[in-house]
């Protein structure tokens, strides 16, 4: 039998998706879209990380920790080159205090800004993949949307939906209004008051820092290495969290058993470092129990 290129594999995955909205009418959601990508998340002690936001010696830890990793790694081919830092933003999480009621129903409220250039991003995470499916977070405005899986220690999956749009330099996050204008699938289901306040959780502005460029080859596949390390300010001398992850990308979901094991292999090597493991909370939970008061 003839092999299968990743092109037809991307053909068929189109067309199934197309068949399943004829057969579906026109409930887009009644289909659940594929997998895109599968990122496995670790937090790694940040006392080792001490440093100020992209100081050389934060990046000096995060390839100290790829050194003890990298022996490790007996399956795969290590690819790419040396942490570098690759990214430079501030990030806030927006919810209504003393309710919550964005992260309540199983939501985040996020904002990037990357040196002006501004995004929000609505995601909704659910422990059941096809929950997380047929939630709305279509935006009014051209986003990118993504459906993904994540995988926190010692393998434990979330699937999100999520879309991400840009918006104005000037654009002022207060109010519910800003999730219900640009997100009708959250305003339609939930129906909150535009007034409602929106304010930054736990008072929060993140700086963060990401380090990129390793890579490992997991059968005919690569996946990515980022180390992530936030701030509460920039001017702080050491991180309040870091994380380590990996990630693979395939739009038709057709992840080989090769890769899919080789992945769960890389993980678990991850994991065995425990001088360097911090535990398994969530970059979302560190922000939302950061004021322990926030939501009460």
């Amino acid at each position: 039998m003839a092999s299968v290129t990743a092109t037809q594999l991307a053909i068929v995955a189109i067309v199934l998706a197309s068949a399943c909205l004829l057969f579906q009418g026109a409930d887009a959601a009644a289909c659940s879209p594929l997998v895109g990508s599968r990122e496995y998340k670790i937090l790694l002690d940040e006392t080792k990380f001490a440093g100020a936001p992209g100081s050389a010696a934060t990046q000096t830890a995060v390839r100290n920790w790829w050194t003890a990793l990298a022996p490790k790694i007996t399956c795969c081919t290590i690819g790419g080159s040396a942490f570098d830092l690759r990214t430079s933003r501030a990030i806030s999480f927006y919810d209504t205090q003393g309710t919550c009621l964005v992260n309540k129903n199983g939501y985040a409220y996020r904002e990037r800004n990357e040196g002006g250039a501004r995004e929000v991003t609505l995601k909704f995470r659910s422990p059941d993949r096809y929950i997380a499916a047929k939630e709305d977070v279509t935006s009014v405005d051209p986003g990118s949307s993504k459906f993904e899986e994540d995988i926190a220690a010692p393998f434990n999956s979330k699937w999100s939906s999520s879309n991400t749009v840009s918006i104005g330099a000037g654009k002022n996050l207060n109010e519910m209004q800003d999730i219900n204008e640009q997100f009708h699938g959250f305003r339609d289901k939930y129906g909150y008051s535009d007034s409602l306040a929106l304010v930054k959780v736990g008072g929060l502005t993140i700086e963060e820092r990401v380090y990129k460029d390793e890579t490992v080859d997991l059968g005919a596949l690569s996946c990515e290495f980022s180390v992530t390390v936030w701030y509460t300010s920039p001017t702080a001398t050491s991180p309040v969290l870091v994380e380590a992850s990996f990630k693979y990308e395939l739009s038709s979901e057709d992840y080989t058993g090769t890769v899919v094991r080789n992945a769960k292999f890389l993980f678990e090597q991850m994991q065995s470092l425990t001088t360097w493991v911090r535990g398994d909370q969530t970059k979302t939970n560190f922000v939302y129990t950061y004021q322990p008061t926030f939501c009460t």
